[in-house]
Order: structure tokens, then C-alpha cells, then sequence
């Protein structure tokens, strides 16, 4: 992480690591249904890291609260894509493991981003 707070700069990897543990646990969710899991990161998520970089280049009074604004944001995107997929998928259509398993990332999800704004009221 760019942030120079070394407190935000361990949060930040932190949640780099359990995000990529999501990714590996919904897989193989996706894999124990009998379908086979996307292996990329989405068009919007790849733009939202572009806005991040030029931001961060171009926004040098703000420093670190620029990038916990980007990342508050990208939470947000986050939550409305679990939000989606748990409309999308009614409990009878989803069987309990994975339905539990995306709702308790989504719960981590809500939690980060609460921590996020508490840290920069």
C-alpha cells in the first residue's frame, strides 16, 4: 500500500490478504456446484485501480485520506456486488454453505468499510 501511516499501511495489507482468501473460498465454492470459477478481477475493478493511481499521483495534499476515500469506494462497490448476488440468488436457489459463506464475507465487507470511516471521521 502507498499510505505513508504505518497503523493504515498493515490494515491495507491485511485486508489485501483476507480479500484474496475470499477469492480462493468463493472458487471453490463456485467449483463444489459443478461450474468453474472466473479467474480475474472485473473491467470496473481494473478502472477503479487506474482512478486510484492517477488520483494518488495528481492529489498530493490529501495523501493518505485520498487513498482511504478510494478504498471506502471500493468497499462500497464491493458490498453492492454481494448485495446483487444474494438478490439474485433467492435461499432456496443457493444451498446453505456458500449462501453462508458470502454472507459472512459480506459481513466482513461491512465491517472493514465501518473501521475505514471510523479511522477518518
Amino acid at each position: 500500500a502507498d499510505v505513508r501511516d504505518v497503523d493504515l499501511k498493515r490494515l491495507f495489507l491485511d485486508r489485501s490478504r483476507q480479500r484474496a482468501e475470499f477469492v480462493i473460498a468463493l472458487q471453490a465454492a463456485v467449483e463444489t456446484l459443478g461450474a468453474y470459477p472466473e479467474n480475474q478481477g472485473t473491467a470496473k475493478g481494473l478502472a477503479h485501480r487506474g482512478w486510484l493511481g492517477l488520483r494518488r499521483a495528481l492529489d498530493t495534499k490529501q495523501g493518505d485520506r485520498a487513498i482511504v476515500e478510494e478504498c471506502e469506494r471500493g468497499e462500497r462497490s464491493s458490498l453492492l456486488g454481494f448485495q446483487n448476488a444474494l438478490r439474485r440468488a433467492p435461499a432456496v436457489d443457493m444451498p446453505p454453505g456458500p449462501r453462508a459463506l458470502v454472507e459472512a464475507q459480506y459481513g466482513a465487507i461491512e465491517a472493514s468499510l465501518a473501521d475505514l470511516q471510523r479511522r477518518f471521521v
